[in-house]
């Protein structure tokens, strides 16, 4: 099925950290000591190999004394020579690593994801399929990508049971399952599609979802939207958010929301599309009914809105909601700009407090606008605790 594609495959593959809570926190320092080499569940970390130079000073200390390496020391040396983009080197220290300990899932993860990057997709799918077996789950996303990117789609039946399981809380294998059922065009199982949108946990799935799953299920929903429930609407309508399709996604939410007007979800993504063909004070009040209907996140999207538009209608309808909003560090710091512009105390003051203000204080270049501000503002009895955080900051 070559119209639908899916994510583009990693070039790390990045493995489940899950060494012992004694053991040195992963870091490129585990590089210089070679007596750890041989440890390899140290190195799961992706952490440990994002530093250039350690990876190289690895592969230099190596190639300076190849003879001091037994085998099982050179799984992190593979990974750094895979991390510098040499991958032949890699591959050919996986294999004797591999040699020595053939039943070594952290040396066969490296092997599939070397194949992988060398283009040699058939082998990564059997080493894949072998991990697996083994009971490893972590791997499956990994190999079902490939299938897919390799027109393989027939495959997936095997794993077809945790993909269903898996669908439940993460959209790629939603989209997996959703792929194999539309493998046979004139032979579409909508059972499957229906069975597998079913049971979604939109709202644990959905924040966590790529744009590219998105806009690969809204392709599925060009050609199969009766089968879409109407809670899992607002899939398909962020989907076309994300690309700008300001009319079907309207059309989409204002769907979803016919069908439950109590749709969260819903209200805060029609509010986007509401901001973005203009209509900012339809856009506050949907997030205004989100908020009532038991959503928070609904006045963090309107913290967002008020940045966004810099309309005063925004900030005086969630003005009581921003003091107890999760609200981001960097549209609070936009706030305590805007509040310079407009003179306003209160947004000054609210921007510097609650979850996620901490940030605004361990940022040098923050502190300085925010102790120029307090100038302006410092004989409001609020100013004494920033001041206090500020001190405490430096």
């Amino acid at each position: 099925m070559k119209k639908i594609s899916i994510l583009a495959l990693s070039a790390a593959f990045a493995a489940a950290a899950y060494a012992a809570a004694d053991a040195p926190a992963p870091s490129p320092e585990l590089l210089k000591d070679k007596s750890l080499f041989s440890k390899v569940e140290l190195f799961d970390s992706p952490v440990i190999f994002m530093n250039p130079k350690a990876n190289a000073d690895a592969i230099a200390a190596y190639e300076a004394n190849k003879a001091g390496y037994s085998d099982n020391e050179l799984l992190p040396v593979a990974l750094c020579y895979m991390n510098s983009n040499n991958f032949a080197a890699a591959d050919s220290l996986l294999d004797i690593f591999l040699k020595a300990n053939p039943d070594n899932v952290r040396g066969l993860k490296g092997k599939a994801t070397v194949s992988l990057l060398l283009n040699k997709p058939d082998l990564a799918i059997d080493i894949l399929g072998k991990i697996y077996d083994k009971g490893d789950k972590s791997t499956l996303k990994t190999l079902c990508q490939t299938l897919v990117l390799t027109n393989k789609i027939d495959s997936l039946s095997k794993y077809m049971a945790d993909i269903k399981q898996m669908a439940k809380t993460d959209l790629d294998y939603a989209l997996f399952a959703m792929i194999y059922a539309l493998r046979d065009m004139k032979n579409v199982d909508d059972a499957m599609i229906s069975e597998t949108l079913k049971n979604i946990d939109v709202k644990t799935a959905l924040p966590k979802a790529s744009n590219s799953t998105l806009e690969n299920i809204f392709k599925v929903y060009s050609i199969k939207a009766n089968l879409f429930p109407a809670n899992t609407l607002v899939i398909p309508a962020r989907a076309a958010t994300n690309v700008s399709l300001w009319v079907p996604a309207k059309l989409i939410y204002e769907k979803a929301l016919a069908a439950d007007p109590k749709d969260t979800f819903a209200l805060r993504g029609y509010a986007l599309v509401q901001y973005r063909t203009g209509d900012i004070a339809k856009a506050a009040s949907l997030l205004r009914q989100a908020v009532e209907y038991g959503d928070k996140e609904g006045a963090s999207d309107a913290a967002e809105l008020f940045i966004l538009s810099g309309s005063d209608l925004v900030w005086k309808e969630f003005e009581k909601d921003f003091p107890t909003t999760a609200i981001k560090p960097l549209v609070r710091y936009a706030m305590v700009q805007i509040s310079d512009r407009k003179d306003n105390a209160d947004m000054f003051f609210i921007a510097l407090s609650g979850e996620n203000s901490d940030a605004l204080y361990k940022d040098a270049n923050v502190r300085k606008t925010v102790e120029k501000l307090l100038e302006k503002f410092g004989k409001d009895p609020r100013a004494a605790d920033v001041k206090k955080r500020l001190d405490a900051s430096k």
